[in-house]
This record gives structure tokens, C-alpha cells and sequence, in this order.
């Protein structure tokens, strides 16, 4: 009988990869957005009008 020399097949981890970039992404945007609310000027208000 012939002697077949059957290899498994190498698994993909593409998929992997590709949540490790888009964890990576959404980190970055949180971070980054987060830097927009240190950025706003302050409002003032009216002394005289809060007297009267």
C-alpha cells in the first residue's frame, strides 16, 4: 500500500490581527478626542447681569 503524507492545514490568524488593529484604532480615537474637550474656551458671564 502507498504511504500518503497528509500535512494539516496552517491556520490563518488573520482575524486576530485584524482586531488587534481595530482596538488599536479605537484607542487612538478615544485618546484623541478626548484632547478636544481641554481645547474649549471658557465662557464668561455678565457680572451686571447677574445683579440685577
Amino acid at each position: 500500500m502507498a504511504q500518503i503524507d497528509v500535512e494539516p492545514k496552517k491556520k490563518s490568524n488573520w482575524w486576530i490581527w485584524l482586531i488587534v488593529i481595530v482596538v488599536i484604532l479605537l484607542i487612538w480615537l478615544f485618546l484623541r478626542g478626548g484632547n478636544d474637550m481641554n481645547n474649549t474656551t471658557p465662557t464668561t458671564t455678565d457680572s451686571i447681569a447677574m445683579t440685577q
